[in-house]
């Protein structure tokens, strides 16, 4: 990830890799594909990412919108689908939750 996909304040975590239990992803929709390996990074195994706003609305099923945020999310969507890493619901409510379990 280079500087210019995300705000400097995102270098600057003071936890250590694998350190956290649980974090809750509702930032930035274009850049939320950049945070997903810190984010990653960060989680302990067995460590559970909430990411909200995964399903935009629906827009991200249609492919006529194709602002920042809708995209980053679909790109999102689409990283976290093949990462065999994680085991993934996502929740239909509202605009979209996703749980996200660390192996």
């Amino acid at each position: 990830m280079d500087s210019k996909s995300a705000p400097e304040w995102a270098f600057d975590f003071t936890f250590g890799p694998s350190s956290v239990d649980l974090i809750f992803l509702d930032a930035d929709k274009e850049n939320y594909p950049n945070y997903y390996p810190l984010i990653l990074k960060l989680l302990k195994p067995g460590g559970l990412l909430i990411a909200d706003n995964v399903l935009w609305d629906g827009s991200v099923i249609d492919s006529a919108h194709q602002e920042p945020s809708t995209i980053g999310i679909r790109k999102f969507n689409g990283l976290v689908r093949s990462d065999l890493n994680v085991d993934v619901s996502m929740v239909p409510i509202a605009d979209g939750v996703s749980l996200i379990r660390k192996k």
